[in-house]
């Protein structure tokens, strides 16, 4: 049986300028901090966060509805795509948004609703909000960035601030040498506690993708028969 989730938020920007943020690939890039592509157009293909999410634009109404199928490179091998239904409704102060989310893999549903509110609602939250300050001016060095690696075979990895990448991964290790093993959502919460106010974007997503790379690294293990699953360091980490 699938999962299904809805949240909302109200933004600080008019319905419009949601619907077409969403639908740029540069703007999309900048109100989340993960680099997106997107086809403007019912079946034009779209992705976010690096790659890590994929899906097709299926129903567009202008200024008020998108529908895109979504998924995440978390889905398991041969699972179908879920379906993103996203409202935009204007109400004082700017729009509320509402995700409604479903056909999910089961128990998936939890970590992309808090998924939905670090990686989109929060970023973007900020980029309307700074849009109406004056700009400052962008340094000129570009970004290192690196492309991680995924335990499956048949999944790719995603481009990544190599920066953030060893800002996440270190902490990672230090929270499993400190316990010896932990649940997944203990790491967050763990990363979450030893960077926060250090670190901007979502942490979540960065300990997602992090750890999937130090596992296909064969850094990370997971403990057998664990439930929940839990993770550990590999001996020669």
């Amino acid at each position: 049986m699938s999962d299904s989730i809805q949240v909302s938020t109200v933004l600080p920007a008019s319905p419009a300028r949601i619907y077409r943020a969403w639908l740029s690939s540069k703007a999309h890039t900048a109100m989340t901090g993960g680099e997106a592509t997107v086809d403007p157009k019912v079946g034009g293909r779209h992705t976010a966060w690096d790659g890590y999410i994929e899906g097709v634009t299926l129903e567009l109404e202008p200024n008020r509805r998108i529908v895109q199928s979504w998924r995440s490179t978390e889905f398991p091998a041969g699972a179908p795509d879920s379906r993103l239904e996203i409202l935009l409704e204007k109400v004082e102060g700017g729009t509320t948004i509402t995700l409604n989310h479903s056909e999910i893999p089961a128990g998936q549903g939890v970590q992309y609703e808090s998924g939905w509110v670090e990686s989109y609602f929060d970023p973007m939250r900020a980029y309307f909000s700074r849009q109406a300050r004056p700009k400052k001016p962008r340094s000129k060095a570009a970004e290192t960035r690196i492309t991680t690696k995924h335990p499956e075979k048949d999944k790719q990895g995603v481009r990544i601030s190599k920066a953030k990448y060893e800002t996440v991964r270190k902490a990672i290790v230090a929270a499993l040498r400190a316990k010896g093993e932990l649940t997944f959502a203990d790491v967050v919460k763990a990363v979450n506690k030893a960077l926060k106010g250090k670190f901007e974007g979502s942490i979540s997503w960065y300990v997602t993708t992090v750890k999937l790379d130090l596992e296909a690294r064969k850094v990370l293990r997971r403990v057998p028969k664990s439930s929940p699953q839990r993770i550990r360091l590999a001996k020669k980490a």
